[in-house]
């Protein structure tokens, strides 16, 4: 039996066609014009924190947009402002949903295996968040140190407060400067009860922070009063992944390729991105090598100090 062809068109959302029946009732119509409307209000109720009326807006982009012109980029663009609106909202479920249809658009990229590390962990399924995480790392080498942050971040939030500070400890140890790292290491002393110079830790943390920048200061403010509490590992990816807070929807024309019908130009640039994605993934199968063989030799180091430790053991004369 053949297998079915995936279908070409993008996927629908759900829940969408009552507002999106009412947006067309406006004035509004299948144009450029609308969608970069709707995704620019969807932007603007973002930035004001009204996450449910952003998610309502970008759902009709998306449609309009989808049945208008399919520029994948944009589409893209949309579902990730979606996804993040959900997870600020506590709906993982939906989240989870849309974040498979971000990666039917755009397969394998980085940003949305991230948001798929994020949403795992907060639905408490370990082995998919790290999978994950591990494949963000492998497509785009420059957020390893966001990953082991978030990881460590949430690491904290189950409670092993010991193994969050030592990831990143490893993360400071590659990036002295990194300041997320200095952040939740400086949160996860603050939470550790065990230590008694926890707070005196968290203190030097927090304080190389803000000299580092002190525009941070308005992170520590926001911390939140339960640890429990799922929207701050949204608003830390949200501070310090390199270009998601700047990568909003924007209309067609903002996008360098969209409705380009130079088929040389297009057809180098695809081959240009081809190349750059199997290097980053041969790099990545040999740092996985490496490390896989480093762990071998660190367990052989161990079990060999074992049977050392037995045989001076064994030849203690009694007491």
């Amino acid at each position: 039996m053949s297998k079915e062809w995936p279908p070409r068109c993008p996927l629908p959302l759900e829940a969408i066609q009552q507002l999106l029946i009412h947006y067309l009732a406006s004035g509004r119509g299948y144009d450029d014009a609308s969608v970069a409307a709707a995704a620019s209000e969807g932007n603007r109720f973002f930035q004001q924190k009204d996450f449910g009326r952003a998610l309502d807006l970008y759902g009709i982009a998306y449609e309009v947009g989808r049945l208008h012109y399919a520029y994948r980029p944009l589409l893209h663009d949309l579902l990730l402002r979606r996804i993040l609106c959900h997870s600020l909202l506590g709906r993982f479920e939906q989240a989870l949903q849309e974040c498979h249809t971000a990666a039917w658009l755009i397969p394998h990229e980085a940003t949305c295996q991230l948001l798929f590390g994020v949403i795992y962990s907060k639905l408490g399924r370990g082995e998919e968040a790290n999978s994950s995480f591990q494949q963000a790392v492998a497509t785009c080498w420059d957020l390893r140190d966001l990953v082991d942050c978030l990881i460590a971040f949430f690491t904290k939030q189950h409670g092993f407060m010991d193994r969050a500070i030592r990831i990143c400890t490893q993360v400071l140890k590659r990036n002295p400067r990194y300041p997320l790292a200095m952040l939740v290491r400086g949160d996860t002393h603050k939470c550790n009860q065990a230590s008694k110079t926890a707070r005196h830790s968290a203190t030097a943390d927090y304080t190389a922070l803000l000299e580092l920048d002190f525009s941070y200061q308005a992170i520590l403010c926001r911390q939140a009063p339960k640890p429990a509490n799922h929207t701050r590992a949204d608003e830390l990816l949200l501070s310090f992944h390199p270009f998601l807070q700047m990568q909003t929807p924007r209309p067609y024309a903002s996008y360098a390729l969209c409705r380009r019908k130079d088929p040389l130009v297009v057809a180098s640039l695809v081959l240009l991105a081809v190349t750059k994605l199997r290097i980053m993934s041969t790099s990545g199968k040999m740092l996985r090598s490496v490390q896989q063989a480093y762990d071998e030799l660190l367990e052989q180091r161990a079990q060999l100090q074992r049977k050392v430790y037995g045989l001076m053991l064994t030849q203690q004369p009694s007491a």
